[in-house]
C-alpha cells in the first residue's frame, strides 16, 4: 500500500548565503501556477534594510532592496503530501527524508541525501569550494552560528503538517 503523505526535513543546507548563512528553502507546491503557498518547514523574515550614509547613491544603477530576507527553518520534521512534486524535492536534495518510511517510499536510489548530516557536508563543500577554503569557519566565527543538531529521527508530536487534513 502506497503512503499518502511524506515526512521530511527542510535542507537549509542546499543554498548558504555568505552573510547570512546556511538559507535554502524548498518552496511548498503550488495550487496552480499562479499561486505561492509558501516554503516546506521555512518562515520567511523581511527586515528592513539600514541605509548607509557613506555609500555613494548612484542613480544610474539598480535601486538595492529594500529588505534583508532570510529563513527561519523548523526544528522537527514537515508532514507533506506523496506527490510527484516532493518526490522530485527529495531527488534533488531540497528536502531530506525524516524516517525510514519516507525514505522506503522516495526510494534509496532517488533521494539526493539521506540524511541532514550528509546534507550539511554537501552544503559546507559546495560553499568552500566556490569561496574558498576555510571560509565556512570563517562565516561561522563571523556569524556566530552554532551546529545545528543532527536530526536523524522525528518523533511523531514534533511533525507539522504543511497541509491540513480534510
Amino acid at each position: 500500500m502506497k503512503k499518502t503523505k511524506l515526512r521530511v526535513f527542510p535542507n537549509p543546507w542546499s543554498f548558504i548565503h555568505p552573510e547570512l548563512g546556511p538559507q535554502g528553502a524548498c518552496p511548498a507546491e503550488p495550487i496552480n501556477q499562479n499561486t505561492h503557498r509558501g516554503y516546506v518547514g521555512a518562515t520567511v523574515h523581511a527586515t528592513p534594510r539600514q541605509e548607509r550614509w557613506d555609500e555613494p547613491k548612484r542613480w544610474d544603477t539598480h535601486q538595492r532592496a529594500m529588505h534583508e530576507v532570510h529563513f527561519e527553518f523548523i526544528e522537527g520534521g514537515v508532514i507533506v503530501p506523496a506527490s510527484k512534486y516532493y518526490s522530485d524535492r527529495l531527488h534533488d536534495g531540497s528536502l531530506v527524508p525524516a524516517d525510514e518510511a519516507t525514505l522506503k517510499e522516495a526510494g534509496k536510489s532517488r533521494v539526493r541525501f539521506k540524511t541532514l548530516a550528509e546534507a550539511k557536508a554537501a552544503g559546507i563543500a559546495e560553499f568552500e569550494a566556490i569561496n574558498g577554503s576555510g571560509s565556512w569557519a570563517a562565516l561561522v566565527t563571523e556569524l556566530g552560528l552554532e551546529p545545528a543538531p543532527a536530526q536523524t529521527k522525528v518523533a511523531p508530536k514534533a511533525a507539522r503538517t504543511l497541509i491540513p487534513e480534510n
